[in-house]
């Protein structure tokens, strides 16, 4: 995955870590930085703190956990390790997409909605969690003003403003998809029909 902030474009580039471009030139992008790690799939970046997903790969004969880090990239040059989230329990599931809003991350994991507190990054804090029927492995997410739009079998609108009590207000029969995106109160929603 790719998120572009200002002048920088930062990769969340599988086993070749994060890698962060400066795109000021498009046609000559240049790298400026980079954070190894195992299997980054997707990111987020909100004042100079990178949310990153990491999906576990098998490595050494042991199943590595995913798990969600928190990169300080105010010197994108030097990144700088913050902290990182592991789910506990979520077995036969993997974390895919997020949203971040007023520093709470919401991170999908194949039928549920976790909401991780990252005000402070060295101590996320799990504030709430919603649970959906999905047989998407990668559900998307769009938060809104505390409103979470999740994409999964079907659109669902869930009020998070409270993280510990969600509440759905409606939904939507979009079918199977996994990719959302709001642009001036319009949802676009890329489904597989």
């Amino acid at each position: 995955n790719v998120f572009v902030l200002g002048s920088n474009a930062y990769l969340a580039n599988g086993e070749d870590g994060v890698r962060i471009l400066d795109v000021s030139d498009p046609s000559q992008p240049v790298e400026i930085g980079h954070y190894p790690l195992e299997n980054t799939q997707n990111i987020i970046v909100v004042d100079d703190i990178a949310y990153v997903v990491e999906q576990g790969l098998l490595k050494d004969n042991m199943a590595l956990k995913d798990r969600l880090v928190f990169l300080d990239v105010q010197d994108p040059a030097n990144p700088q390790y913050l902290g990182e989230y592991l789910p506990e329990g979520y077995i036969h599931s993997s974390l895919s997409n997020m949203a971040v809003f007023n520093q709470i991350v919401y991170l999908t994991a194949s039928d549920k909605m976790i909401a991780v507190d990252a005000s402070d990054p060295t101590q996320p804090v799990v504030v709430g969690e919603y649970s959906f029927f999905s047989n998407i492995s990668s559900p998307g997410v769009v938060v809104v003003d505390g409103i979470a739009f999740l994409q999964a079998n079907e659109l669902h609108v869930i009020d998070f403003r409270n993280p510990a009590e969600p509440v759905e207000l409606g939904g939507f029969d979009s079918s199977w998809g996994s990719s959302i995106a709001i642009q001036d109160q319009t949802a676009y929603i890329a489904t597989w029909s």
